[in-house]
């Protein structure tokens, strides 16, 4: 029974002093190089040193069906990757699309509308430094509604925000808010498509290995 090959070097000491082993750059060398490093083993069919063996394993059956699992996981990470892309782009315009929602919002108006007439309720929200964008986040929706609609709730986070020990160490979280949401969906979103980008190239590499090994099997 012909001997398993499960690397480079064994395949190269098996057929030492054969032609095809000295090709600068031989595509069938290159697709067993990786086909070995990721694991793959492999019989051949002839000894002879003098034309490429052809494979008996993996047969062409199981190529075709490493090649079909390849393009599942390629269909997966396109997916993925086009999500990815999606949701880097929308944390990209995060403060225009707040800007445009929170002009549909009641809320927001009423807060214009107090800051222009009401001085009490403008100093309180010049102390608190609040983003009226924050009317579209929904994380902060609830609170912005309080401090435009209850005197006391305004009253005690202007009072927080001015004697607080976290405020005064850290600055205003609630205007930092936007920049760091919009900082880390950027961040997490860049970083996934890094990855799945990665991934995804190795998988077209991998297609293009099982394509050649398809062409050295035995019929």
């Amino acid at each position: 029974m012909p001997e398993i090959i499960s690397s480079i070097a064994a395949f190269a000491e098996k057929y030492k002093g054969a032609g095809f082993l000295n090709a600068k750059e031989d595509s069938r060398i290159n697709a067993l190089k990786r086909y070995f490093q990721k694991g793959g083993v492999a019989r051949f069919s002839s000894e002879s040193k003098d034309s490429f063996p052809k494979l008996i394993y993996p047969s062409k059956p199981r190529v075709q069906q490493l090649m079909q699992d390849s393009v599942v996981l390629k269909d997966q990470f396109e997916r993925k990757l086009k999500d990815w892309k999606k949701a880097n782009g929308d944390a990209k315009v995060y403060h225009l699309k707040l800007h445009a929602k929170k002009l549909a919002s009641p809320t927001y108006w009423k807060h214009v509308g107090k800051k222009i007439t009401d001085k009490d309720y403008r100093d309180d929200a010049e102390k608190v430094k609040l983003p009226a964008e924050l009317i579209s986040d929904k994380k902060y929706k609830a609170m912005v509604e309080m401090f435009v609609n209850n005197l006391d709730y305004r009253k005690q986070l202007s009072e927080t925000v001015q004697n607080s020990i976290v405020y005064k160490n850290s600055g205003n979280r609630l205007a930092k808010h936007l920049d760091e949401v919009q900082e880390f969906r950027t961040g997490i979103s860049e970083d996934k498509i890094k990855d799945i980008s990665k991934k995804l190239s190795e998988v077209n590499a991998d297609l293009e290995m099982f394509e050649t090994i398809k062409k050295m099997t035995a019929e």
